[in-house]
């Protein structure tokens, strides 16, 4: 199962001992994990190591998209011990929190209507650029205008080097497409403002609305593709005219922690 998320042999190396299990996070939510692994999705709690660990730093608290290493206890208990390298991260400047980490592309998902701002477009491709993913636009909700081709030609004017996807959910359009850049082992993250439709496109990806309530929660889930390959809907990110209390960007990271 891993092989369709993103694991590579040489991850193996972290998991000599043999009651340890090499597995990547799918939920976080206050303290407590759900791992994929492949003996199954395992509901974990942090070990003493990372907890020691996080009280240090909490950016290296786990998050959808880590891969981490669990341990099996005697008595049932499932532990994660520690985290492996990010290669991308997912991040709000001032807040101690990382929301998204290992993503492999960054989608920044606009809606065709009202007609999108090139510059935020812009803006949203070069927080993308930084996570050290590879960016490319998804542009939403096409169905709902009369010329869907001349409102992608004036976003790809802000935008030129960034591959674009048009599509709707209502129609299924684009959907084909990004399966196809996900390419059965990638992870897609999603990034954009508040109704322009991640969710939906989410829903559509996976084939059906698995994350109830999510919205009301904050949570964001890393989910399995049915044909390989995962997505992140991550949180929304507010336009730069409307003075949010917390500024959010995607930040790339090397090496170790």
């Amino acid at each position: 199962m891993l092989e369709k998320i993103g694991y590579r042999p040489e991850m193996s190396r972290w998991t000599a001992a043999g009651d340890a299990t090499l597995g990547r996070v799918a939920r976080a939510d206050r303290g407590v994990l759900l791992v994929l692994t492949e003996r199954g999705p395992l509901r974990c709690t942090y070990g003493g190591r990372l907890l020691g660990e996080v009280a240090a730093d909490p950016m290296v608290a786990p998050c959808p998209g880590d891969w981490c290493v669990v341990r099996h206890w005697p008595d049932g208990r499932e532990t994660v011990e520690r985290m492996l390298p990010r290669s991308s991260a997912l991040t709000c400047p001032g807040h101690d929190e990382v929301l998204c980490a290992n993503a492999d592309l960054v989608g920044v998902v606009v809606a065709a209507r009202p007609a999108p701002s090139p510059p935020e477009v812009g803006r949203l491709v070069g927080l993308a650029g930084h996570s050290g993913a590879r960016p490319l636009v998804v542009l939403t909700k096409c169905d709902q205008v009369p010329d869907p081709a001349a409102v992608a030609a004036r976003v790809a004017e802000a935008v030129p080097a960034v591959e674009m996807i048009v599509a709707s959910t209502a129609t299924g359009a684009g959907l084909a497409m990004l399966r196809e850049v996900v390419d059965g082992r990638l992870t897609l993250a999603l990034l954009g403002p508040a109704g322009h439709g991640r969710s939906a496109l989410t829903t559509a990806l996976v084939g059906a609305d698995l994350l109830p309530g999510r919205r009301a929660s904050r949570r964001h889930d890393l989910v399995m593709l049915p044909g390989g390959g995962a997505v992140v809907d991550t949180p929304d990110v507010p336009a730069t005219d409307a003075r949010p209390p917390r500024a959010w960007q995607l930040r790339g990271v090397g090496g170790g922690r």
